[in-house]
């Protein structure tokens, strides 16, 4: 399985720029708002392994927090009850548009066609940068490559402080 790194900065809908490490970028959003957490899914279009998220965040420390789960985050934002997380990790961020790296190794094999959801969030900080869109949650296609696709998704107050902006 082809083995992808996955650049992330902060989607939604309440939208976030992603792309791919070595790869041509998903999407260049460059954040304009600003929240603690973010729901998002993508979609395999390829069999693929994620192994690490980028991501943009103000210019200051802050204590990171990755969790995923199976399927859509549709639903399951006000809880962790069936989410996993992958890790926690403390960064100082690169400022709006300039994604860093989040230190938390992981594996997620993806088939053609699955979906897996997210939720990053900074437990000590509102410093997630997102571009506001327009769409629908976990429906419009925010940018795709021949690997990945990534939807719209939504904005949280926190760790799971639910679908706050979308």
């Amino acid at each position: 399985m082809k083995k992808i790194r996955f650049l992330f900065s902060t989607i939604l809908l309440v939208f976030a720029a992603l792309g791919l490490q070595a790869q041509s970028p998903l999407c260049g959003v460059a954040g304009t708002n600003g929240q603690a957490g973010t729901f998002f899914n993508v979609e395999a279009t390829a069999d693929i392994d994620l192994t690490s998220l980028d991501g943009d965040f103000d210019a200051v420390s802050c204590n990171v927090e990755i969790w995923t789960r199976a399927g859509s985050h549709v639903g399951f934002e006000g809880s962790n009850a069936g989410w996993t997380m992958l890790g926690m990790a403390t960064i100082t961020g690169g400022g709006i548009g300039n994604p860093v790296a989040i230190p938390i190794a992981f594996n997620i094999p993806l088939l053609t066609g699955d979906v897996q959801a997210f939720h990053l969030v900074s437990t000590n900080n509102t410093a997630q940068n997102y571009a506001t869109g327009t769409g629908t949650v976990a429906s419009t296609v925010v940018s795709s490559t021949a690997e990945l696709t990534l939807f719209a998704g939504c904005g949280s107050t926190g760790l799971f402080g639910g679908c706050n902006f979308s």
